[in-house]
């Protein structure tokens, strides 16, 4: 008995397009929602193609982050507009020039980008007419477009994000945008900081290779001798993985180094540095990624903490940092993250004795922050510092978050990207008896003075003081009684390099010495 087979359909499809692409029309429809206005027309330009300044090289190209959202396309000199009445999403191209193919090749033509891009149409910014006998005309199609539909509806409003240079036609519409502009910038804002699963789908694929490429650098680094090879082996492993352009300057700083917020330079020799930072994240897509991480210079074993002091800051981090990632979650403060943050900071450092005196004291006046200048953390998107949903004030473009968790917004929420820092930043020209290590933990300079003029109380007269950036100790002596301190405080506390502070304030010492008051303004002896 033969059994009936089951009935089989097959569906084949195809496309000439990407299937998934990036979902510029539903950005679009997010910002028009934010503006809240039955009509209106969006005008965004995209970077335009640049020389060096004196020369015939090209500057590197980065797509405008607000264009690139309501577009999702990748090439320069192009604009788009977006009907808001209409709900139709416009992009502008290039017309291509034939006799720059050969040289520079080409853009995407209308046809193309219709299938590449999420767009209802696309067009030319030209187009070229033939008057006939060799004779050639071109009309300025979207300028066109752009005059008609403002001069048609008195109520029709442009909003628009120029940027400069920018063609002679759209001058006159910046200077009529200058009300709107500001509006848009924080619908854009706005829109941006919940990120979608294509938004978030691209943010992982660069996490993906970034922490390949810092694997690569540990797995390798008890090979190098200098910041140059740690930065050209991360560079080149992204580089492999089809992430060629960083979302921001790689950071490879050993020792002093490492304490240097934005440092950039990776041309120094370890030597006999303790600690290694690299603050690194690529781009996919322009959509970035964010990695900070601190690991050992052994100069014999690696892997392995050179010292107890080292490895006893490194944990400190590594617990505030974890304590932090556990807290982000829905509906929670980031701002009281952000005071978790710190208040585990200062106990730490209290505990381990790099800060001494009474805990409220310090807190009230802000001490630890010399240990832990920047915030806790920042949105992360199409930019690393990526923009908060805050009404921007007109010309601030490329909002972040600020200093101490300021700036973030609203409580975080499930589409929320953020980054948590986890550097080790603790490093102060003070040093408690038998900490040697400390002084390759440097933190920037223009705080030093600060927390001298501010938090001489939080320090007592065992601590030993140091010139960081000439390396020496001063002498046992100079410390007594805090008057260096003192004198900081009361000379010139707005002085912002450790050296130059240091230096005045011993030079002043010796008149100071038999003074015990804190109303001393200036030395009256040399008048500084």
């Amino acid at each position: 008995m033969e059994h009936d087979r089951p009935a089989s359909l097959t569906i084949r499809l195809s496309t000439t397009g990407p299937i998934d692409k990036y979902p510029a029309k539903p950005h679009a429809r997010r910002v028009a929602d934010h503006l809240s206005v039955p009509k209106g027309l969006i005008l965004l330009s995209a970077t335009p193609s640049a020389l060096y300044p004196n020369s015939d090289q090209p500057v590197p190209f980065r797509q405008d982050r607000y264009f690139y959202y309501l577009s999702g396309c990748n090439e320069p000199g192009c604009y788009l507009t977006y009907d808001i009445g209409e709900d139709v999403l416009t992009l502008w191209l290039p017309a291509i020039d034939e006799r720059k193919v050969v040289w520079l090749g080409r853009g995407s033509t209308v046809e193309e980008a219709r299938e590449k891009y999420d767009v209802d149409e696309a067009r030319y910014i030209t187009s070229k007419l033939d008057l006939g006998r060799g004779v050639m005309e071109y009309e300025a199609v979207l300028e066109g477009y752009v005059r008609g539909y403002v001069s048609r509806d008195s109520r029709r409003r442009l909003y628009t994000l120029l940027n400069e240079p920018c063609d002679d036609w759209t001058k006159q519409y910046m200077v009529q945008a200058q009300d709107t502009s500001p509006i848009l910038q924080y619908a854009l804002n706005t829109s941006r900081t919940l990120k979608d699963p294509h938004e978030i789908s691209l943010i992982r694929q660069a996490n993906t290779i970034t922490a390949a490429a810092h694997h690569a650098v540990l797995s390798n680094l008890h090979r190098f001798t200098n910041e140059a090879q740690v930065e050209a082996e991360y560079t080149s492993v992204c580089i492999a993985r089809h992430a060629k352009n960083q979302a921001y300057s790689p950071i490879a700083g050993s020792g002093p180094n490492a304490g240097i917020l934005h440092y950039t330079a990776n041309d120094a020799e370890f030597g006999d540095s303790q600690v290694m930072v690299l603050d690194a994240g690529c781009e996919v897509s322009c959509y970035a990624s964010d990695v900070t991480r601190s690991f050992p210079l052994h100069p014999s074993h690696a892997g392995y903490w050179p010292s107890r002091e080292a490895e006893s800051v490194y944990k400190l981090v590594e617990s505030v940092q974890e304590a932090c990632i556990a807290e982000m979650k829905p509906g929670n403060s980031f701002a009281e993250i952000s005071a978790l943050a710190f208040d585990m900071t200062l106990d730490g450092l209290l505990e381990l004795g790099i800060l001494r005196g009474e805990r409220e004291a310090i807190k009230k006046v802000g001490t630890h922050f010399a240990f832990f200048p920047h915030g806790l953390g920042h949105h992360l998107g199409l930019e690393v510092h990526d923009v908060a949903p805050r009404a921007p004030q007109r010309g601030d473009v490329g909002l972040m978050a600020r200093w101490r968790g300021e700036g973030l917004g609203p409580r975080p929420e499930y589409r929320h990207v953020h980054s948590v820092d986890g550097k080790a930043w603790v490093a102060f020209p003070f040093r408690r008896e038998g900490w040697s290590g400390v002084k390759e933990y440097t933190i920037r300079c223009d705080v030093v003075d600060t927390a001298f003029a501010k938090h001489e109380e939080a320090f007592k007269a065992e601590n030993r003081i140091y010139d960081v950036v000439a390396g020496e100790k001063l002498d046992d002596e100079l410390v007594n009684k805090n008057l260096i301190a003192v004198a900081l405080a009361k000379l010139n506390p707005v002085l912002r390099g450790e050296k130059d502070v240091l230096r005045k304030a011993v030079e002043c010492y010796w008149h100071l010495s038999d003074r015990e008051d804190d109303e001393i303004d200036e030395c009256e002896r040399c008048g500084k």
